[in-house]
């Protein structure tokens, strides 16, 4: 099932790829504002190359003071600044700001369809159990139309899969036979192909006598345990349409499982498809406020999280820790519900995982001090569940 971590996960490549955006919207601010000075050869009288270099720098000074000045105020100026200058200032700063707004939706977006598209993954995984029933029932009629099965005992023999009962049932579940299928015909008839050489499967179809619903289901269980999850054909497949395949191959390994294992012959009602998780509205709203109140808290508690550094410059703070931090001070003062330990540990694992062997360590001391002077200012407040293990 899709927990928590696996969400905090998907966040943190979000804000880590707004992060990097950032960096380019500076950069393509300064080129606006470079361009503005840029020499009109078209001009009656042209301006002085110096007057444009002093322009240029001027304009960049005060773009460089005021660009973060999220309050939009009245900005610092300089001196050197002439009205021209001070304009072209203002504009870099809208350009700059619009261009963070646009990124900062599109990463959202994309964050929250990524998810939201993993179900969608879940039923496809199903759905191709189907197709590959499905080409073989047809491939092997196609063979006996042409008198290359002329045995029927053989003929019976390969047909054991399609004629699985809890293939069938599988089948009949009005979601996946509504879906429409995203699988490319010769892939499902390749991974037939491939199947079709598996010790399981090879041993399922050449059993003499009639199997179990017991043995019908193990035998499912194999093919989606040991093949559309392990086989390396498969797999190659899965990560060449699915950049997240890697990331998002535990949960739906663990929802096609729970499914097949789901399945029962004596229950009339179609079998269960399961939701991401026991509350996804609930962990979808988490996610998208986790991601949006670190974005819009990161200057606030990058300066938070300077202060905690006992002789340690921010700057020389790894990229992926700074980002842990923002985010479990967001996750700390944001959801009264989740105790500052859970969160803690939380994080901990993420730069256990991510990044370097000492940053488990610094990460757990930054927000253990930080935790405590947010909960003495009073800017974490815990509740109800939240409150276990607060000190």
């Amino acid at each position: 099932m899709l927990n928590r971590r696996i969400l905090r996960l998907k966040t943190l490549k979000a804000v880590y790829a707004y992060e990097q955006a950032l960096e380019a919207n500076y950069q393509l601010a300064l080129e606006y504002i470079a361009e503005a000075y840029q020499p009109d050869l078209n001009a009656m009288t042209p301006i002085p190359a110096e007057e444009l270099i002093a322009g240029e720098k001027a304009a960049q000074t005060v773009f460089k003071l005021n660009y973060l000045n999220e309050a939009q105020q009245q900005g610092e100026n300089i001196a050197e600044a002439k009205p021209k200058d001070l304009t072209i200032a203002k504009e870099a700063i809208i350009y700059y700001r619009n261009l963070c707004q646009k990124d900062k939706d599109n990463y959202r977006k994309y964050m929250l369809e990524e998810a939201d598209e993993l179900h969608d993954r879940y039923l496809q995984i199903l759905r191709l159990i189907r197709e590959m029933a499905d080409f073989h029932e047809h491939s092997l009629y196609e063979k006996r139309h042409k008198k290359q099965l002329l045995e029927s005992v053989t003929f019976k023999k390969e047909l054991k899969f399609v004629e699985n009962k809890l293939v069938k049932k599988l089948s009949e579940n009005p979601t996946l036979d509504k879906l429409v299928s995203d699988w490319d015909k010769d892939f499902v008839r390749r991974a037939f192909r491939k199947l079709e050489q598996e010790e399981f499967y090879q041993k399922y179809i050449t059993k003499p006598t009639e199997d179990t619903p017991e043995e019908e289901q193990e035998f499912l269980v194999e093919l989606v345990r040991d093949f559309l999850f392990r086989n390396e054909f498969v797999q190659d497949y899965f990560e060449e349409h699915d950049l997240n395949w890697q990331e998002n191959r535990s949960i739906l390994r663990t929802l096609a499982l729970k499914t097949i294992k789901a399945l029962d012959l004596e229950k009339p009602q179609p079998v269960e498809i399961f939701e991401l998780s026991r509350n996804w509205d609930e962990d979808r709203i988490f996610f998208d406020e986790l991601f949006t109140n670190t974005i819009a808290n990161r200057l606030r508690y990058s300066a938070i999280i300077a202060d905690s550094l006992v002789n340690w410059d921010i700057s020389r703070v790894a990229f992926i820790d700074k980002i842990i931090l923002l985010m479990a001070v967001t996750e700390m003062v944001y959801f009264p519900s989740i105790p500052i330990k859970v969160t803690i540990n939380e994080y901990i694992d993420l730069a256990k995982s991510l990044s370097t062997p000492k940053s488990r360590e610094f990460i757990n001391g930054v927000l253990n001090k930080m935790s405590e002077q947010l909960l003495s200012t009073g800017e974490i407040k815990k509740s109800g569940r939240g409150l276990i293990d607060t000190k």
